[in-house]
């Protein structure tokens, strides 16, 4: 009720979506299972969502502020965690500053993105940088900055190397930042700009990064997503970055992995159908046939999976080069429905 105007229409309550611009009134509020339904965009949830996904507070930072609000009080041992993640998050922060710093200051990254057909706005709006600075090591930047080694390695930005000498975790590597659904950053992709391998490589894993629970780009693309009504999901990083740069922006991507139950279902919260799109390769339909045969034991009337098949060899940046978007668009409104996918691939 303080961010729209509630209205009861007999025995319920509906309002103007919060998470959509819409005139008329598409969202059901159920008082008696303290739940909330947007038939407009298919924003669902609770009390607690309302916090997390429009006010982009942390879960349990939710239910702090919902218990404070009714007088209950918790115990504070969950909550001493989270507040120690939360320098965490001020270092992974202050780092992500310094990769973009880096950036600016690099042709060679430049060049390699602008090759890419990346332009100046999508380098920033995904924070994109370079974890390479001649004059200082990260490292050396967060010392100055008084925190602690202890601090600094428990964000897994640094490493203990063979000698006991701390070192950065990423070198000379593109960098791509990793957010939370509320926009903290919790880790980072690193890419080479050579062959050298391994072409990528990600955070270590942590109480507050573990990839098989997470979307790449999910805090940017979910407003997208809800108001399409559709969740593309694609291989990489810079399938996601090529898709958005041209005006695709319900792209997400697993971090480095085969897709998880975890990140299906994550998916399946925004919306009822998402797509899959991996690359055209042997290597991209395999992981593609994998997905849908783990996503059976979870299908029902309210969850579906569709599949895009790109041609042999192709992911979606070389296609829209080679072809171009319009082709693309013509490729992704025609998806193959899982069971159509699986037989396909028998």
């Amino acid at each position: 009720g303080k961010r729209v105007k509630v209205i009861k229409k007999g025995n319920d309550h509906w309002c103007c979506c919060p998470f959509h611009e819409e005139k008329t009134p598409s969202c059901k509020i159920n008082d008696d299972l303290g739940s909330y339904y947007c038939f407009g965009c298919g924003a669902k949830g609770d009390i607690f969502t309302i916090y997390t996904d429009l006010y982009n507070f942390s879960f349990p930072d939710a239910v702090k502020e919902l218990a404070d609000r009714v007088g209950i009080k918790l115990s504070d041992q969950y909550f001493q965690q989270n507040k120690e993640n939360e320098k965490t998050f001020k270092i992974l922060e202050i780092a992500t500053n310094w990769f973009e710093t880096n950036l600016i200051n690099n042709e060679e990254c430049k060049n390699y993105l602008n090759k890419r057909s990346i332009s100046k706005n999508t380098i920033k709006d995904f924070r994109i940088g370079y974890s390479f600075n001649p004059k200082s090591s990260l490292y050396e930047y967060l010392k100055k900055k008084d925190f602690t080694d202890e601090d600094i390695l428990k964000s897994n930005i640094v490493k203990m190397d063979s000698r006991n000498k701390v070192k950065d975790f990423f070198y000379k590597r593109l960098i791509f930042p990793i957010a939370n659904e509320q926009n903290k950053i919790i880790g980072f992709g690193g890419r080479v700009l050579d062959n050298s391998q391994p072409k990528y490589i990600n955070s270590p894993e942590s109480n507050f990064f573990k990839k098989r629970n997470f979307l790449y780009n999910l805090n940017q693309a979910k407003k997208n997503i809800r108001s399409k009504k559709n969740i593309l999901i694609c291989e990489g990083y810079m399938d996601v970055i090529t898709l958005y740069e041209n005006n695709i922006k319900t792209a997400v991507a697993p971090l480095g992995t085969s897709l998880t139950e975890t990140q299906l279902l994550l998916a399946w919260k925004f919306v009822n159908k998402p797509t899959i799109m991996f690359d055209g390769d042997n290597a991209g339909l395999r992981a593609s046939y994998k997905s849908a045969l783990m996503a059976l034991p979870y299908l029902s009337p309210n969850k579906f999976l569709q599949f895009i098949k790109l041609p042999r060899d192709h992911d979606p940046d070389t296609y829209i080069n080679k072809f171009s978007l319009s082709e693309l668009i013509k490729i992704l409104k025609k998806p193959l429905p899982i069971v159509d996918f699986i037989f396909d691939q028998s």
